[in-house]
């Protein structure tokens, strides 16, 4: 898994997200491959196509809709869904600029 502290950034600059209720869907231009998301993971990926983020980043996103959950479950699900995301090919990492 992931360092709290690598800094996520998108793949390519051409994904396109569009969203229907509980679901969204991601598109890359460089892959020509869709990818249908669950809430929140959709959201999680546009917040890291808006600016680079890092895992900490994220989970006090995620946090902030999911107020009461434990935040060792939200720390996991972020992890979980950014391996996803770059299982897939729309996330790579970025070394933190100390």
């Amino acid at each position: 898994m992931f360092s709290e502290h690598l800094v996520f950034i998108p793949s390519c600059n051409v994904l396109h997200v569009r969203h229907w209720g509980e679901e969204c869907v991601v598109y890359s231009e460089i892959s020509a491959e869709t990818h249908l998301l669950r809430y929140p993971s959709g959201s999680l990926l546009e917040s890291v196509i808006r600016g680079p983020k890092t895992i900490g980043e994220l989970a006090l996103e995620l946090e902030a809709e999911f107020f009461g959950e434990s935040h060792e479950d939200i720390f996991s699900y972020v992890l979980t869904s950014t391996q996803t995301f770059r299982d897939l090919g729309l996330l790579d990492i970025q070394e933190p600029v100390a």
